[in-house]
């Protein structure tokens, strides 16, 4: 059953693989865009209304781009809760009552991924915005360029890698949170009452997750961050189901 378990968490991160994919090839298009009204820019005369209009573009190109990766994003979740609901009742329906499929939201310090996605765009469009204010030259002879635009590229190129890390992240941690709520109902359905904690170890584990292999708990200390993965960000240990012993039951 162990094997079945971490199988269903692979077809978890296949599928959000490919979805964080789709997003960065969307979003490269976006920093594209992006890049080419600053240029744009480079040798157009600076007046009030110009500015004010380069700056809507940038915003819109963003806030465009946020909605289709929150439906993007909310698809693959609700994907991910089904196909793992199905995987589990599928792989344990001799022995697994029948549950329903469910997911809610992870929040961590009040705020849900919808949150933190839209405050990492926001964070963007601030820095671009900043960096393109600091370095438009008001005083720009017809021979000069209006915007320095190496400062203003550099800063869209850092603050976009930090944006696709912590998307990617972030998707990643939902991921799991809704392989892990699943994974509860089920054992709830049939049950169990005790869950052990398992940590992939190789020199990427971390401390906290090194520690906690092995370990097992009641059902009633279920708690994701505390005592369920995820622990921190990329994690990549699951629980399984077991006896008070920390016995895996196997499959018929």
């Amino acid at each position: 059953m162990e094997n079945e378990i971490l199988n269903t968490e692979e077809a978890v991160n296949a599928e959000a693989e490919k979805a964080v994919q789709e997003d960065k090839d969307d979003f490269e298009k976006v920093m594209a865009a992006i890049l080419l009204i600053v240029y744009n820019m480079e040798h157009t005369k600076v007046t009030a209304k110009n500015i004010k209009n380069a700056k809507l573009e940038i915003h819109n190109q963003l806030g465009e781009y946020l909605l289709r990766s929150q439906r993007r994003f909310e698809g693959l979740l609700q994907s991910v809760s089904t196909n793992t609901h199905d995987r589990l009742q599928k792989l344990f329906q001799e022995r697994f009552e029948a549950f329903d499929s469910y997911y809610d939201r992870w929040h961590v310090n009040k705020n849900d991924w919808y949150d933190n996605l839209s405050y990492s765009v926001a964070r963007l469009e601030k820095q671009i915005i900043d960096a393109l204010t600091a370095n438009i030259n008001y005083t720009a002879t017809e021979d000069e360029p209006s915007v320095d635009t190496k400062p203003v590229q550099k800063t869209v190129e850092k603050g976009s890698a930090t944006h696709e890390r912590t998307s990617k992240a972030i998707v990643q941690d939902e991921c799991h949170y809704v392989l892990a709520s699943t994974l509860l109902l089920a054992m709830k359905a049939n049950g169990y009452t005790h869950f052990r904690f398992k940590a992939v170890l190789d020199d990427r584990t971390s401390d906290i997750c090194r520690g906690m292999n092995g370990r097992v708990f009641p059902i009633s200390a279920w708690s994701v961050g505390p005592t369920v993965p995820p622990l921190h960000r990329h994690c990549r240990s699951i629980v399984l189901m077991c006896d008070k012993n920390g016995v895996v039951p196997t499959r018929r």
